[in-house]
């Protein structure tokens, strides 16, 4: 979480010192950001299978669902960013990241 937590800044502070969109967000920014999503979207999986109905249930499920939209938000922006072939420059898609963090 901590190293999403960095890697997001970097992209953020990246973005903000690009912001005409002459240079293009570096390829490992992308397979770096691609990686977590698939780590978290993994977890969250495994966490649902495993305590089934608790996971809603429990004394702590409103940290799971904010867990569960988190991780949805992230894997929401990568679909769009692999569907757009943007390179996570949108606006709406920079406040869901800065949401993350």
């Amino acid at each position: 979480v901590l190293a999403n937590t960095i890697l997001i800044g970097i992209q953020s502070d990246f973005a903000a010192r690009s912001a005409r969109g002459e240079v293009e967000e570096p390829t490992i920014f992308k397979q770096l950001s691609s990686a977590f999503c698939a780590i978290f979207v993994l977890e969250m999986v495994l966490r649902i299978l495993v305590y089934r109905r608790d996971f809603f249930t429990a004394s702590a499920w409103s940290w799971n669902v904010l867990d569960l939209l988190v991780v949805m938000s992230q894997l929401i922006e990568e679909i769009l960013n692999f569907a757009t072939g943007a390179d996570g420059g949108h606006a709406g898609l920079l406040s869901l990241r800065i949401l993350r963090i």
